[in-house]
C-alpha cells in the first residue's frame, strides 16, 4: 500500500547537502573515527547506528521514488562502510603502536642511563657537579688505566661516550658516564648493567634460550628476533645455545645413582670435519664436512619408590656398537652408580652391543631386564595371520585380528604375581600358537628369562619391606615421552655441526619438558643464565 504524501517523513536536510555534493549517504560517520580523534564508539556500535542510518535512507528513497531496492544491495553499502572503518581502525593501531614503541625504547634507555649515572656517583661519592676532595684517600676497586690509581679523590667525570645494546625491548642508544684520572688516563669501571664489551643484554640470552628449548630451529629464532627488533646471525645464537654444554656436563657430573637404570638410542645428524678444506663462493677457505648419522646414548634413573626420573648421561657415538655403550657405561661407573651405590636393574632394548659392553663394565651384583615392550612389539612383527584370497584390504584385516588375538594373550604373562606363573602363562602362550605363528612363537622364546629380571628385584626390595611397582621395572616405554622432546628437537635442526651443540641442544629440550605452569618456564630459562654467568666467573 502506498504512503500518502502528508505521510511521508521530512527528508533530512543533511542527507540532502551530502547528496548535493557527491558524498554516499553515511559518508559523515567515518569523520570522527579517523585517528586522532578522541572519543570512539565500538564497531558493533558503529555497524548498528550505520545499518539503522541506512534502512531510513532507503526507506526514505522509497518512499519518495516508489520502488525498493534490492537487499543485497543495501548489505554491499553497509559492508563497504564497515570496511573503510576497519581499515582506518588498523591504521590507527599501526601509528600508535610505532609511538608506543618509540616511548618504551625511550623510557628503557633513560632508565639505563640513570642506572649508570647512579653508580658513577656510588664509585665517585659525590653527586654530579660536587669539586673533588683531594684529602678523601678512599680506594675502590676501579682504578686508572694509565697510572693505576684506586683513589677516589683522583678520578672525576669527563662527559659520555655512545654505545649500543641490544634488550628484547630493542636496540637501545645509551650515553655511559666517562671518568677520567688526574692523570688523564680513562678509569675502568665495571657496570653491572652489562659486561665491558658485552652488546646484549640478559634477556637477549634468556630468550634464544627458551626457543630453542621450545624446539625452534636457528633460523626461526633469528626470525623472532628480527620481528623484535634485534638482528643476529645465526653464528651467534649458535654461539650462545653453546654455552649450555658445559653447563649441563657440570650439572650431569653431579648426579647421584638411582636403583634403576634406563638405557636407550636416539639417532641424530651430526657435520664432522674430514680434514679437507675448500674455497667457498666468497672465496674464502672452509672445511670440509661430511653429514653423518650417530646415535646418541643415553641413560635416564628411576626411583621406583617415588616415580621421580632424572637424566643420568649420555654420549654420542659412530654407531650404536660396543665401543659407544662402553664409553656411556664406564661414564656412569665412574659417577658412582654401581651395585655398592644402590643400582639394581638395568632396563633396555635387545641390542648386542650393549649386552657385549656390559659383560666387559661390570656394575656388581646388578640384574639386566630386557624392555618388555619392545619384546612385544618384536613379536606382533612376526604375526603373519591366516592365508585370506581376496585383495590386499582383506588380508590387512585378516592380519590385524589375528596380532589382536595374540597380544590378548600375550599381554598377560608379565603381568603375573611371580615368574613362575608368568612361565605357566608362557607355556601356555606356546601351545596355544606355536603352530600357527611359529615365527612369532620363536621371537618370543629368544632369551625369555631376561625379560623376567624384574621378579628377581621385586623379591629383593620385598625382603627389606618395601614395594616396586612392575611399571618402573620391566619396560624402558616410560623413556618415549621423553624423548619425543629430544626427536622433535632433533628434527628442527636438521643437523648440528658439533657435538657440543647436539649436547646443548638436548639440554634444553629436556629441560623445557613439564614447564606448563605459568611462570614456571621463564624462571626455569632464567636460572639456566644465571647457572652460565657463574660458571663463566669460576673459569
Amino acid at each position: 500500500m502506498h504512503t500518502l504524501p502528508s505521510e511521508r517523513p521530512s527528508v533530512n536536510p543533511q542527507a540532502s547537502r551530502d547528496s548535493e555534493m557527491g558524498s554516499t549517504p553515511g559518508q559523515a560517520l567515518i569523520e570522527p573515527l579517523l585517528p586522532g580523534d578522541s572519543e570512539r564508539e565500538s564497531r558493533q556500535q558503529y555497524r548498528a547506528r550505520v545499518r539503522k542510518q541506512c534502512a531510513e535512507e532507503v526507506e526514505e528513497d522509497c518512499l519518495i521514488s516508489g520502488r525498493r531496492p534490492e537487499r543485497r544491495a543495501r548489505r554491499e553499502e553497509v559492508t563497504k562502510k564497515v570496511k573503510a572503518y576497519h581499515a582506518a581502525h588498523r591504521r590507527n593501531n599501526a601509528q600508535f603502536r610505532r609511538q608506543t614503541e618509540e616511548e618504551m625504547r625511550r623510557r628503557v634507555s633513560g632508565k639505563f642511563c640513570g642506572a649508570l649515572k647512579e653508580h658513577v656517583t656510588g664509585v665517585l661519592g659525590r653527586p654530579d657537579g660536587a669539586r673533588r676532595n683531594p684529602k678523601d684517600r678512599t680506594r675502590v676497586e676501579e682504578f686508572c688505566g694509565e697510572c693505576g690509581s684506586h683513589l677516589r679523590s683522583d678520578f672525576h667525570r669527563d662527559g659520555y661516550w655512545p654505545r649500543s645494546l641490544q634488550t628484547r625491548w630493542g636496540t637501545l642508544d645509551l650515553q655511559v658516564p666517562r671518568v677520567r684520572c688526574v692523570c688523564g688516563g680513562t678509569v675502568s669501571i665495571a657496570f653491572p648493567q652489562f659486561a665491558p664489551w658485552e652488546r646484549r643484554f640478559e634477556d637477549v640470552q634468556e630468550e634464544i634460550l627458551g626457543l630453542n628449548a621450545l624446539c625452534l630451529s636457528l633460523r626461526q629464532i633469528r626470525v623472532v628476533l628480527d620481528m623484535e627488533g634485534t638482528r643476529l646471525s645465526i653464528a651467534t645464537l649458535a654461539s650462545e645455545i653453546g654455552k649450555v654444554a658445559d653447563l649441563c656436563t657440570v650439572e650431569l657430573s653431579g648426579k647421584c645413582a638411582a636403583p634403576v637404570v634406563r638405557l636407550d638410542a636416539i639417532w641424530g645428524y651430526l657435520a664432522e670435519e674430514t680434514g679437507e678444506e675448500f674455497v667457498s663462493k666468497r672465496q674464502q677457505k672452509r672445511k670440509r664436512k661430511k653429514v653423518s648419522k650417530v646415535p646418541l646414548l643415553v641413560a635416564w634413573g628411576v626411583w621406583p619408590d617415588s616415580g621421580k626420573k632424572a637424566l643420568l648421561g649420555w654420549v654420542v657415538g659412530k654407531k650404536e656398537d660396543t665401543a659407544a655403550w662402553q664409553k656411556l657405561l664406564e661414564t656412569l661407573h665412574e659417577r658412582g652408580i654401581h651395585a655398592n651405590s644402590g643400582l639394581r636393574l638395568i632396563v633396555s632394548d635387545g641390542s648386542s652391543g650393549l649386552e657385549a659392553a656390559l659383560g666387559i663394565v661390570s656394575f656388581g651384583r646388578v640384574a639386566h631386564q630386557r624392555c618388555v615392550f619392545h619384546k612385544m612389539r618384536n613379536v606382533l612383527g612376526k604375526v603373519k595371520g591366516e592365508p585370506v584370497e581376496g585383495d590386499r584390504k582383506a588380508k590387512r584385516a585378516a592380519r590385524k585380528k589375528r596380532r589382536e588375538e595374540v597380544l590378548a594373550d600375550l599381554v598377560p604373562i608379565w603381568q603375573a604375581e611371580s615368574a613362575g606363573e608368568a612361565r605357566q602363562r608362557y607355556e601356555a602362550f606356546l601351545a596355544k600358537w606355536e603352530a600357527k605363528e611359529p615365527e612369532a612363537a620363536a621371537c618370543l622364546r629368544d632369551r625369555f628369562e631376561a625379560t623376567l629380571a624384574f621378579y628377581w628385584v621385586q623379591a629383593q626390595v620385598r625382603a627389606k619391606g618395601q614395594e616396586w611397582d612392575a611399571r618402573h621395572l620391566r619396560t624402558t616405554s616410560g623413556l618415549e615421552r621423553v624423548n619425543r622432546n629430544i626427536r622433535v628437537k632433533l628434527r628442527a635442526a636438521t643437523m648440528f655441526q658439533s657435538e657440543a651443540g647436539l649436547y646443548a641442544n638436548v639440554y634444553l629440550a629436556l629441560g623445557a619438558r613439564g614447564k606448563n605452569q605459568p611462570g614456571e618456564f621463564r624462571e626455569w630459562v632464567a636460572s639456566v643464565v644465571m647457572a652460565l654467568e657463574e660458571l663463566e666467573r669460576a673459569a
